[in-house]
């Protein structure tokens, strides 16, 4: 087993991933800057995570060569606002 910011480090690693899933990250920009290395040429990165800021959002729309799409949904049982967020190779 092989974590992902072993991956990026590799020399010989050569992106392949279809799809990348992220969950409940303190950094959201950094795992996407990341993912994005890992990703192949027309894979997309899935990411959920609670309330997402704007700030966080400019950050994510100015990766080149991505396009972002946002959704905001609630969980059932708690009421809170959740965020998934698709990013997709362009």
């Amino acid at each position: 087993q092989i974590r992902a910011e072993q991956m990026v480090k590799d020399a010989n690693f050569t992106p392949a991933y279809d799809v990348i899933v992220g969950r409940a990250l303190s950094s959201l920009v950094s795992f996407v800057r990341m993912a994005t290395e890992l990703l192949a040429k027309e894979g997309l990165i899935i990411v959920f995570k609670g309330e997402v800021d704007q700030k966080e959002i400019d950050a994510l729309r100015s990766i080149k060569n991505y396009s972002l799409t946002l959704e905001i949904y609630k969980l059932p049982s708690i009421e809170l606002k959740r965020s998934m967020l698709i990013l997709r190779k362009s």
